[in-house]
């Protein structure tokens, strides 16, 4: 399981970065995951090497996401972390395609997933902003 976890804290790190900027919502994500999922030390100091300049390797992320809910997961979490600073870049966008593309998800689930992804991200900025 933590191999999983740092392929796909890699993939959302690599996808924050897509746009040459990372937020201070998106690294908020970021550090939440990388607090909640319950990696060693040595598997937070691997990922941080990688933070300035984290390369997304689609197929590597596909090859540990063996289930579906494990994808519709990760996907998931691209989706909201792109829109963690507002809009999602042009480079974000083609970034969650590669992933999309690379986990097999479906067209009629991303619709859902994108969908609770900014039902999510919509709360969150409601609940940041003092509306929630």
């Amino acid at each position: 399981m933590p191999k999983l976890k740092i392929e796909v804290v890699r993939a959302l790190l690599a996808l924050a970065h897509a746009d040459d900027h990372v937020s201070p919502d998106e690294q908020r994500l970021l550090d939440f995951l990388l607090d909640s999922y319950g990696l060693t030390d040595e598997d937070k100091v691997a990922i941080q090497k990688t933070a300035h300049h984290p390369t997304l390797n689609e197929q590597e992320l596909a090859n540990h996401l063996q289930t579906e809910p494990e994808r519709e997961q990760a996907y998931e979490l691209a989706v909201l972390l792109s829109l963690m600073d507002g809009e999602q870049q042009f480079e974000e966008s083609q970034m969650l395609t590669k992933i999309r593309e690379a986990l097999h998800i479906a067209v009629d689930r991303v619709i859902q997933i994108e969908g609770r992804s900014k039902k999510v991200y919509e709360a969150y900025k409601n609940k940041h902003n003092g509306q929630g």
